[in-house]
């Protein structure tokens, strides 16, 4: 068969084409050469500025390949072809009915040889002073970046797999699927995840990377002693960079997303464990001026604010007082 001019082919992907020009369009396409046509010309739409032009990464789906091209081709003519009443004979009424339905899954099988070469895409976020700054991925995963940090998304389109590199605090809520691999980076540790919600705090200043699992079950490891270790709900993970040693410990996780859910909780929560949690949320060091202090425990649930408002909240909770010494809280036994 002869092929079609450039022109009646324009005219068919873009809609405007007559009955009779996509008929002959359409069984040009049953040809080699029609076949070879119609692959170069979507793996071309697939390169183009329309499909991959930057969009938010929650904007991304797999279904946004499928709607540029098929936008291509003319409903209104599709549906003609297929509605029309038979005029002609029944065979070539069917052959054409089967050659429409012929190209629609020859643009499925593109679709999916077009999803599988697409390359990796990346996204960057960062927020400065008392800046929150919430990230939709394309998963339905969600990720809460907090103040003063740094995210780098790298999304694989053909699986939705992801790699994240952290500098900061962000706060993750993973979608749970199958066979697919999410992982976050800071400097020295990997955290991988299938789904869960989970805090990780990387403070240059202190050396420590803090993992804290809200629910879920993650993989938390060294990666440059290639150790590690997994942490399920109500759990912590410090990995310390001065000595790339990594603990665990068990604790209500509440309070290491506070940033985050704007509410810090104790409940019977002994004094020292409470000023551990304020050391890790709030990058401070405090220290104990009298013994009896450690027979406390704290029950409160206030609103997260400054980091005064915190400490006075505590120190009237338990009827005790502080002061702040070059950059220290000491907590004493309330002086009348």
């Amino acid at each position: 068969m002869k092929t079609p001019d450039q022109n009646l082919l324009d005219k068919y992907f873009n809609g405007t084409a007559t009955r009779k020009e996509a008929e002959i369009i359409l069984e040009w396409f049953q040809s080699v050469e029609g076949t070879r046509y119609l692959e170069n010309h979507f793996q071309n739409a697939a390169s183009s500025n329309e499909i991959n032009s930057k969009v938010p990464i929650y904007k991304v789906r797999k279904h946004a390949v499928l709607n540029s091209i098929l936008h291509r081709i003319s409903r209104e003519n599709t549906e003609a072809i297929l509605k029309k009443p038979i005029r002609n004979t029944r065979r070539n009424s069917y052959k054409l009915v089967a050659a429409t339905i012929l190209v629609l899954f020859s643009l499925l099988f593109l679709l999916q040889i077009i999803h599988t070469n697409t390359p990796d895409v990346e996204y960057r976020y960062s927020t400065g002073p008392y800046e929150m700054q919430r990230v939709n991925l394309s998963d339905g995963s969600m990720i809460g970046l907090s103040e003063n940090s740094k995210l780098t998304i790298s999304e694989d389109p053909s699986n939705e797999d992801f790699e994240i590199s952290l500098e900061g605090q962000a706060y993750f809520n993973v979608s749970s699927r199958e066979n697919r691999e999410f992982r976050i980076y800071t400097d020295d540790t990997e955290v991988s995840v299938l789904g869960t919600v989970f805090n990780i705090k990387s403070n240059n200043q202190t050396g420590q990377v803090i993992v804290a699992v809200e629910k879920g079950k993650v993989s938390f490891k060294n990666v440059k002693q290639n150790s590690g270790t997994t942490l399920t709900e109500n759990m912590i993970g410090i990995y310390e960079t001065n000595n790339m040693s990594l603990h665990t410990e068990s604790s209500e996780v509440h309070n290491y997303m506070s940033w985050y859910h704007g509410s810090i909780v104790f409940t019977n929560t002994p004094f020292e464990e409470v000023l551990q949690q304020l050391e890790r949320i709030f990058d401070i060091t405090n220290k104990i001026e009298s013994d009896d202090l450690n027979s406390l425990r704290l029950t409160a649930n206030f609103k997260r604010g400054s980091l005064e408002h915190t400490l006075s909240t505590i120190a009237e909770g338990l009827n005790i007082d502080y002061t702040i010494r070059n950059g220290t809280i000491h907590w004493n036994q309330k002086t009348n």
